[in-house]
């Protein structure tokens, strides 16, 4: 009786090089292939190494800034304002100076004359 054998001496786990992070602008997951040349994972030794892990990046991060509110005045010189922010929530993250939040704004349409 013949016994089939085989031999997992040398078998070692193969490891890709990590993919880029899947965001360019805050948190995201960078992946890789990890595999065992043998039939069974088992055939490799130690853990396996990991497959993903979390990254950061900032290449792209630019300032969101949204619609100018309606003027605060209606018959003379008011403000504006809108909302800007950059999408990780931290400033330094965001190229330049962040646009501005606050501008001045002068109406007419609710001026009225008094006799």
């Amino acid at each position: 009786v013949e016994e089939s054998c085989r031999s997992t001496a040398g078998c070692a786990w193969q490891v890709s090089a990590w993919a880029p992070c899947s965001s360019s602008c805050g948190s995201g997951e960078e992946l890789r292939n990890v595999s065992c040349p043998g039939l069974v994972e088992a055939d490799c030794p130690s853990l396996k190494p990991d497959t993903r892990r979390t990254c950061s990046s900032t290449e792209r991060c630019s300032w969101k800034a949204g619609e100018w509110s309606a003027c605060s005045s209606q018959c003379g010189e008011g403000f504006q304002t809108r909302q800007v922010a950059c999408p990780t929530s931290r400033a330094e993250d965001c190229p330049g100076l962040s646009p501005m939040v606050r501008q001045s704004c002068h109406t007419t349409s609710g001026c009225q004359w008094v006799l």
